[in-house]
Parts: C-alpha cells; sequence; structure tokens
C-alpha cells in the first residue's frame, strides 16, 4: 500500500498486465472502494474547491494559452537560437512530457506522436475539462471518454496520480513561480482530484475485468460517448470567464451559464 502511493500514485508501470492481473485479484478480497483507495496519490483530496480557487486556475491556465509565461520568456532569452519552443504552449507540452518520460520511461511507449502535436491534444483537454468544470453531466461525460481511451491504450490506475504531479511542476516550471504560487498549485490539485474522482474508478473497473468483458465494455461506452464527443469537443480551447469578468453579466445570464 505504501509503495503504491510513494509518488503522486503509485510506482511506474513495468508491465501493465501484471498491475491488472493484481487488480483483479484484488476486488476479489477486498471491496472495488478499498481498491479505488488505493490507487489515489498521496495529495488526493476531497476538499471543495472554492471561486476564488476555481479562478486561479482560469487565469493561470489562460496565461499558457495567451503566450503570458514569464518562465517562457526567460527560457527563451537565455536560450536565444536554440529555443525549442516558440510559445508558451509548446514550452507548457515540452515540459509536462520530457518530465513524464523522466519519471515514468515506460510511458513513453503510450506516445506515438511528436511531442508537440501530442501537447496540442493536452491543451485541448485541459481547456476542455476547465471549460466545463461547472456542468458536473457534461465535465463528467468528458472525463469517462478520456479514461476509456487511456484503458484502451493500457494506461494503469495507479499512473494517473503520476500524471498529475506532472501537471503541476510543468505548470509550475512553465508559468513562473512568481505567478504560479502555492495557492495556485493548492487550486490545481482540487481541481485535478475531482478529476480523478471520475477517471480511476473507470480504470479501476476496467483492470478488474476479463478480456471479452473489456471488448464489451469498451465499444460500448466509446459509442455512447462519440456523438457526445462531435457535438461538445470543440477545435479552439476556451476559459470560462472569472467571477470578476461576470460581475456584470445580468442573473439571468449567469442562470444559464451556471457556477
Amino acid at each position: 500500500h505504501n509503495n503504491l502511493r510513494k509518488m503522486g500514485g503509485g510506482q511506474s508501470r513495468d508491465d501493465g498486465s501484471v498491475q491488472s492481473e493484481a487488480v483483479n485479484a484484488a476486488c476479489t478480497s477486498v471491496s472495488v472502494v478499498e481498491i479505488i483507495n488505493l490507487m489515489m496519490p498521496v495529495y488526493y483530496t476531497r476538499a471543495e474547491i472554492s471561486n476564488a480557487e476555481l479562478d486561479m486556475v482560469k487565469q493561470s491556465w489562460q496565461l499558457v494559452l495567451d503566450n503570458k509565461c514569464a518562465a517562457f520568456f526567460r527560457y527563451r532569452e537565455l536560450k536565444g537560437s536554440s529555443c525549442n519552443a516558440n510559445d508558451c504552449v509548446e514550452f507548457f507540452s515540452i515540459n509536462f512530457y520530457s518530465r513524464l518520460f523522466d519519471v515514468s520511461p515506460v510511458s513513453r511507449a503510450l506516445f506515438k506522436d511528436d511531442v508537440k502535436i501530442q501537447g496540442a491534444k493536452l491543451i485541448k483537454m485541459m481547456s476542455l475539462a476547465i471549460n466545463e468544470y461547472g456542468n458536473r453531466h457534461i465535465f463528467e461525460g468528458t472525463l469517462i471518454k478520456l479514461a476509456d481511451f487511456h484503458n484502451s491504450k493500457g494506461v494503469q490506475a495507479v499512473e494517473y496520480g503520476i500524471v498529475g504531479e506532472v501537471l503541476f511542476w510543468a505548470l509550475a516550471h512553465t508559468i513562473g513561480p512568481e505567478t504560479f504560487t502555492s495557492q495556485h498549485r493548492d487550486a490545481w490539485i482540487k481541481v485535478y482530484c475531482r478529476m480523478l474522482t471520475v477517471i480511476i474508478p473507470v480504470a479501476v473497473a476496467y483492470q478488474a475485468m476479463d478480456a471479452t468483458k473489456r471488448a464489451n465494455a469498451l465499444t460500448q461506452r466509446m459509442k455512447n460517448y462519440d456523438e457526445y464527443s462531435r457535438t461538445h469537443v470543440g477545435d479552439t480551447p476556451k476559459v470560462p470567464e472569472t467571477q470578476d469578468a461576470k460581475k456584470g453579466v445580468d442573473e439571468d445570464t449567469v442562470a444559464t451559464k451556471g457556477p
């Protein structure tokens, strides 16, 4: 139990099939809830996020999208013509995946695309999750779809905790400590933990199935969410308005947008 929870969700996967068998076997002797709790990272919290904290998440993410990260400009000035990122989005992607491959080398095999191409997908998914945070039904639907996709690629439940640690690290090193403070990190942890509350149970349930049931479950889930994805997943990342920006909006409009 302690070994699995050393770094943001546990040890890196050496053999996905071994871990799947371990989860499957464990489910026969303990409850699924206990397995899910075991898969949660050490930083996991069920604490509610305040409006102010959610604004901090949105504002810090907007810095990445708007190319306004101080750390990136310092890096570009230092590297000069050898700088390998054109903007903050690319810098974040490079930071994220280089860190991920450092702490979990086996995860490199999951990514076939160039880091910048894969990074664009990551940016889109994070933007989508932040956009939909206030709408529980849509938010959870997006995350279930994401979990199903990663199940099909062999991602294990314990690995999501490591991804969270990498995310927080990449944000800090892309935005810079003067803007991405410990309070910002805490706010991001709360958002990501809410994502884990949806994703990890889906991953654990999938790992506990036999091969035939897994295939059938994935097929059905993909079918259920295909139409949703075509309808709701846009091409341009967009972050919702902050609470300050909403002050001038009338109550009827706010009610339709949700929190």
